[in-house]
């Protein structure tokens, strides 16, 4: 492993959510700003394109689908820019830009990125065509957002556990939609409005600061949907690197849905609640979220997201499934990599996110990157 090639790709990962996703140029009169960020819309993608698959086309890999959903920025986190890139621009990037990581890396990464490139093709695979289709119904709900609500992140703790009932209009406007990637082995199906209530939860996400970050100072910093996208992506490239015991797809799914119950429970400050009630909260909050989808997608949903929540309650990294271990490790250290970031811009209550990363990053291979990443992003 090539540890500043590593820690180089982590960095410029972490650039995603300065990157904003110009989908304002799409919509008439809406002003030039950043509505929400490359970062933000890669974990959407991504979570609607597992969504999609689980309920309308079982027989597709979900995984796979939201996999590919999340590395389809990649480019643009390599070459840092919000530009739209020509496809022989886009092949360079991931090819270039991934250069100095372990052939297997490599090798995976570049698999996925040529069926995404594949994916508007009628011989595409399954999982590209449904990531596609979650990638157009995501800019679609976005720009009905826009142009009438505006993009405003709010505080977590600032939500009640019932606050989201119900969906505003702009997501409504998806009810009815052909569900746009099955093939003529499927009965022609549309988006239910069940469907559209949990990705109006995937979209809040969006929305809500991350708490740690937020009582220290800085403000309209990180989101959920960021950290998210950023552990689901670093999962992504360390996996082949760090955990071949590890499958990546899994690691990226973990990722992705680790924090999915703060759009509901919140993200408390420690000692708000017990351990025991913290959990509990938070379980409840996400078979909340996934209630209105079918029985199939509420039990392949919670079989990944109760892995994790068990090493997170236990700490038993050695579990038979060590996946789930690899993501928290991988949580810890998208963490403190963004504390890092703002440390760097100045805030210095940054600094207690340091010692708890050596107690808390137990991976030992993870803890060097984090180190050496950490010296690159502060200049040490």
């Amino acid at each position: 492993m090539s540890l500043d090639g590593v820690t180089n790709v982590l960095i410029k990962i972490l650039f995603l959510k300065d990157l904003p996703c110009l989908d304002s140029r799409e919509c008439t009169g809406i002003p030039q700003e950043p509505f929400h960020s490359f970062a933000e819309h890669s974990f959407e993608t991504a979570m609607m394109a597992a969504v999609l698959a689980l309920e309308y086309a079982p027989e597709i890999q979900w995984q796979h689908a939201a996999s590919l959903g999340i590395i389809h920025e990649l480019p643009n986190a390599i070459l840092s820019t919000s530009a739209i890139l020509e496809p022989a621009m886009l092949d360079h990037a991931v090819l270039a830009g991934l250069e100095d990581l372990a052939a297997d890396t490599r090798k995976h990464l570049a698999t996925l990125w040529q069926e995404i490139m594949q994916g508007k093709r009628p011989d595409a695979a399954p999982e590209a065509k449904v990531m596609q289709y979650a990638h157009y119904i995501r800019k679609e709900s976005q720009r009905v957002l826009m142009l009438n609500q505006g993009y405003a992140p709010t505080k977590l703790e600032e939500r009640s556990i019932t606050a989201l009932a119900t969906p505003p209009s702009y997501l409504h406007a998806l009810i009815g939609m052909p569900v746009g990637f099955l093939d003529k082995s499927h009965t022609k199906q549309y988006l239910s409005e069940n469907v559209v209530q949990c990705l109006y939860h995937i979209a809040s996400l969006k929305h809500l600061l991350r708490t740690g970050y937020h009582n220290r100072k800085i403000e309209n910093g990180e989101t959920v949907a960021e950290h998210m996208c950023d552990t689901a992506l670093f999962g992504a490239i360390l996996t082949p690197e760090l955990a071949p015991e590890c499958k990546p797809e899994l690691v990226v799914a973990q990722a992705l849905i680790h924090d999915l119950c703060e759009v509901i429970s919140g993200d408390p400050t420690p000692g708000k609640f017990s351990a025991a009630e913290k959990r509990q909260r938070e379980q409840q909050a996400f078979r909340l979220i996934i209630q209105t989808l079918n029985d199939h997608a509420r039990e392949e949903l919670i079989v990944v997201y109760d892995a994790y929540d068990l090493n997170r309650a236990t700490g038993n990294e050695a579990q038979p499934a060590p996946e789930a271990g690899f993501v928290e490790n991988l949580d810890r250290l998208q963490t403190v990599l963004q504390a890092a970031r703002y440390a760097k811009q100045g805030n210095k209550l940054m600094a207690d996110f340091f010692p708890w990363a050596d107690q808390k990053i137990t991976n030992p291979r993870i803890k060097e990157v984090y180190h050496h990443a950490k010296k690159q992003i502060m200049g040490e």
